[in-house]
């Protein structure tokens, strides 16, 4: 009887799931880390972070309304200085909404050291 069982593809596979479990505990920390800091700073604002993984994101604003332009530039400069370079095309302050969907006010960022396009 013949033995099938591949060792070495089975181990690969128990690697990379390991490490797809630290990528997901390190981006949810990420997400909390960065939602905490906002809350500290914008408590008035409720916003919402959202990592895509380690080094790009989201802020969205939890508003179904336009956001001042002052109070959006005051969040982009606090995103800034906590190390992440903002996308200012991808990011809108306005609120629209469609017949069975919303948009809202978003800010989408990038570690600093890993933007090439923007």
């Amino acid at each position: 009887m013949k033995d099938n069982f591949d060792i070495h593809s089975w181990n690969l596979k128990r690697y990379l799931n390991e490490a797809d479990e630290v990528d997901l505990k390190t981006k949810e920390d990420l997400e909390k880390e960065l939602e905490s800091q906002l809350e500290k700073e914008f408590p008035s604002i409720n916003l919402y972070a959202s990592m895509y993984g380690l080094n790009s994101g989201r802020v969205t604003f939890r508003r179904k309304k336009d956001v001042a332009m002052d109070i959006f530039n005051e969040v982009i400069t606090f995103i800034e200085k906590q190390g992440y370079k903002v996308d200012r095309s991808q990011s809108d302050n306005e609120f629209d909404f469609d017949d069975d969907r919303y948009w809202y006010p978003r800010i989408e960022f990038k570690k600093s050291d890993n933007t090439k396009n923007f």
